[in-house]
């Protein structure tokens, strides 16, 4: 009976006290800042926390991104044939574009390409695939697999 009492009080007491601020609560200062980033079709691409002034924790202003693909490979996973687009950039063209395997082995390349390609898978066994494809100053990797 007297540990019910207990309980009692400490469950009372805890209801009844009164919360701290959250920033207060994990030592940052009042001044922290949230922001975020979005694309023009509404996704968030980007958030980044900032401190106007220093805090006892010496907790630094944070960011980080959403990755954005510059190519994407459809149909994913696939039997055979897959279309490599470019989206999301101002390229029109890729200078060109690598298979691999996932141990790193160079099976093939591809030239030049304008907007889309579509290569044949069919003549190897199943299993993970990476396409590097060059675009300007930047490769983009994709895994694809194949059934």
């Amino acid at each position: 009976m007297k540990t019910n009492h207990l309980l009692l009080a400490a469950l009372t007491a805890a209801i009844t006290m009164p919360l701290l601020p959250v920033a207060e609560s994990v030592g940052q200062t009042p001044s922290t800042t949230v922001v975020y980033t979005y694309d023009a079709s509404g996704n968030r691409i980007k958030r980044a926390i900032k401190n106007s002034e220093s805090n006892p924790m010496g907790i630094a202003a944070m960011s980080d991104s959403i990755h954005i693909p510059l190519a994407v490979a459809t149909p994913n996973p696939t039997t055979g044939f897959v279309s490599v687009e470019l989206v999301n950039t101002d390229e029109p063209i890729a200078i060109g574009m690598g298979l691999y395997s996932l141990e790193g082995t160079h099976l093939k390349d591809w030239g030049a390409f304008s907007e889309s390609i579509q290569i044949d898978l069919s003549a190897y066994p199943s299993g993970w695939y990476v396409i590097h494809v060059n675009i300007g100053q930047t490769i983009e990797s994709i895994k694809i697999l194949k059934l």
